[in-house]
């Protein structure tokens, strides 16, 4: 049997939480981690498509993505691109926070829109359940139960 091919977005900051994600998961799950972070920061134009180009290829051969969230996530627009783009693909979108996040990290938008749970590196027993579309509660960077990202409006009787 086959691993599950998984596209991580993240920031090159966060590679001790991707290493660590990686060595958790690496068992049941197939990882891309050809890193082109060092590569992102300044381009030319068309090096930027040729980039583009590439992560798209990567996110469409993945099965699921998930997005490792830190303070930095928020306000990156490469993260952003990479999760709608993964949405438009119809791809699971999990989020797991990075080591070090506090309670007080900012979700990017993106991710409030299209996302689904977001767990701790703690919680990650969570994930198979979660990555084959299972809806577990969100949970905040240390563990705890968190309220929903999406707030539904009650339903009108007619």
């Amino acid at each position: 049997m086959s691993k599950k091919k998984i596209f991580v977005s993240h920031k090159g900051i966060n590679d001790e939480s991707f290493q660590k994600l990686k060595e958790i998961i690496s068992k049941e799950f197939d990882i891309d981690d050809d890193n082109i972070d060092g590569i992102k920061d300044e381009q030319t134009k068309e090096e930027e498509e040729e980039i583009v180009g590439l992560l798209k290829i990567r996110i469409n051969e993945a099965e699921k993505f998930i997005c490792l969230i830190d303070e930095n996530t928020f306000e990156d627009a490469w993260v952003n691109s990479e999760i709608e783009y993964a949405h438009i693909c119809g791809k699971r979108i999990v989020g797991i926070y990075a080591l070090g996040s506090s309670d007080s990290v900012e979700i990017p938008a993106t991710y409030k829109k299209y996302g689904g749970p977001i767990l701790s590196l703690n919680s990650l027993d969570k994930l198979n359940e979660i990555l084959s579309g299972e809806n577990i509660p969100n949970v905040t960077p240390d563990g705890n139960p968190s309220p929903p990202l999406h707030e539904y409006p009650p339903r009108v009787k007619c």
